[in-house]
């Protein structure tokens, strides 16, 4: 299964080549309900049908059940009119024995806290955090909820200044463990539902450049 949380093209352009790659099997293709109006989304659209797939929505309040996996779909709501495209992402909080994970997306502090409002158990082992680390996602409020034990951000060199300082700040008050995939490179989370572990990263490599930029 695939999931296009939404349809900016640095989160479905990288998905075109695995749905065009005849050695990968994908059976299902979510998205948030809400179509792209850029050629990637065309793009991306042509390779789901040239696969056999059709786009299907995963919408709140959805709940998955994939063989062992519980997926809760916090995010979006049906029936928005022409929603801010990071903040129509698709939320999932994947449940797997006794471990939680939470994906989220771009969406801003706005739609975290509409996902607190809706009073669905957020509190996750592993959290991708939202918006590469923008500054306006991973408010206080919302990492409080979901107490994090690890946090991974997805970032490359970027003109925005991803990830804020501010963020990964607050990252590590909330005490959780920050990874990124700008230093790490590819970041793999393992679990059996008893346990998870972050394979193939040295833990010092993420806790010394944090902490000496930010003291900076």
């Amino acid at each position: 299964m695939i999931l296009a949380t939404h349809a900016d093209s640095d989160h479905i352009g990288g998905l075109i080549t695995v749905l065009q790659d005849a050695s990968i099997a994908v059976h299902r293709v979510l998205y948030n309900g809400y179509a792209g109006s850029t050629a990637t989304w065309s793009d991306f659209v042509t390779a789901v049908t040239h696969k056999g797939l059709t786009l299907e929505a995963a919408q709140f309040p959805e709940t998955l059940h994939l063989g062992a996996l519980t997926v809760w779909v916090m995010n979006p709501a049906s029936g928005l009119g022409s929603p801010e495209t990071n903040d129509a992402s698709v939320v999932l909080k994947v449940i797997y024995g006794s471990k939680a994970f939470l994906f989220t997306g771009d969406i801003s502090s706005t739609i975290e806290a509409t996902v607190i409002a809706r009073n669905t158990p957020l509190a996750s082992d592993v959290l991708k955090v939202a918006h590469h680390g923008s500054a306006y996602s991973s408010s206080p409020d919302f990492l409080a909820s979901v107490q994090p034990k690890e946090a991974v951000i997805s970032v490359g060199a970027n003109s925005y200044g991803h990830p804020s300082l501010d963020t990964i700040a607050r990252l590590q008050a909330s005490g959780a463990r920050v990874w990124r995939t700008d230093w790490n490179g590819n970041i793999i989370v393992n679990s059996d539902g008893i346990i998870f572990t972050i394979s193939d990263i040295p833990i010092y490599d993420v806790y010394v450049p944090f902490l000496f930029k930010a003291n900076q």
